[in-house]
């Protein structure tokens, strides 16, 4: 892998800090297409599928099939695409003393695609020779929209991350018996939002001319948020009470569709969501990418 970064820090009055880097990574040798950018939750360009291989054996070899008929094969992941990943990250961060919050834009162009023998044949134990031609799968930078996360053309990626933070002093707010109830608490939340990937679809029915990536996918967004208080004990001896809430608002992340696919047909047309072709039953389990809501309770001895 090729990776050269350009950064650029400026501090803003002590109170501010302002961070531009400019970024370029060249792989090759990956066993899948595109290139993984932000958590699982919300990754905003999700790999492109495996790079898979199928060899072919000799149907003259005893391989528990019809011998002379059927050519057995298997098939297998090797090392044959490549990614070009480009973009810039910007990130405002403040430097308070109780609030503060850390703003982050990105903004990045990627190209994927493969090289790689998509069948191999091996040669005959008779002839010597191959039994058939194998298929090279490359070179391209598209799979034709098939998956549906990787380009055949360079487009932006957006995303925006914003942290806020918000803490209470120690003795703050009123007094109880020697207990301040708002002192030591504090309130972190992380947004995240996502700009929708670019794709292709037209109508069935269409007839006119026919231009990729002119259609642009729901975009995501996804709140986590963690609120604690530490509990003076003895000394240096204190115990922190959190809950950790992810997926505040229960946001849903719609599962992007196959292009060309009749699914994806219906829910441009219809807006019907996938369902089992035999049963008719909604795939509920299969339309979203993301968790719902989840609460963790938790406790820490700190000393």
């Amino acid at each position: 892998m090729k990776q050269y970064e350009v950064c650029i820090v400026q501090n803003i009055s002590v109170i501010l800090s302002l961070d531009v880097t400019m970024y370029y990574k060249q792989v090759k040798n990956l066993t899948s297409l595109g290139i993984d950018q932000g958590p699982a939750t919300s990754s905003f360009k999700e790999s492109g599928g495996n790079v898979d291989v199928r060899l072919y054996g000799d149907p003259s070899q005893a391989d528990n099939r019809d011998p002379g008929v059927y050519i057995g094969n298997f098939t297998t992941t090797v090392n044959g695409a490549w990614a070009d990943v480009r973009g810039i990250e910007v990130n405002l961060k403040s430097r308070f003393r109780w609030i503060n919050f850390d703003l982050g834009y990105t903004v990045s162009y990627l190209a994927t695609g493969r090289y790689h023998n998509s069948k191999l044949f091996k040669p005959s134990v008779i002839s010597g020779l191959p039994l058939a031609d194998n298929t090279y799968a490359g070179a391209n930078n598209t799979d034709g929209g098939g998956i549906g996360v990787d380009d055949a053309l360079w487009n932006p990626h957006n995303s925006a991350l914003l942290k806020l933070t918000i803490i209470s002093p120690p003795e703050f707010g009123p007094e109880f018996a020697g207990f301040y109830p708002f002192e030591d608490w504090t309130i972190s939340s992380s947004t995240r939002w996502v700009q929708g990937s670019e794709f292709t679809w037209y109508a069935p029915d269409y007839q006119g001319v026919k231009l990729p990536n002119n259609m642009r996918w729901e975009d995501r967004w996804n709140t986590n948020m963690t609120l604690s208080r530490r509990v003076r004990l003895y000394g240096d001896l204190s115990m922190k009470l959190f809950i950790q809430v992810t997926n505040l608002f229960n946001q849903q992340h719609l599962r992007m569709l196959a292009e060309g696919s009749s699914a994806l047909d219906n829910y441009m047309l219809d807006g019907i969501l996938p369902y089992q072709a035999t049963t008719k039953e909604p795939t509920v389990w299969n339309w979203y990418t993301n968790q719902p809501r989840q609460i963790y309770f938790g406790t820490t001895i700190e000393f």
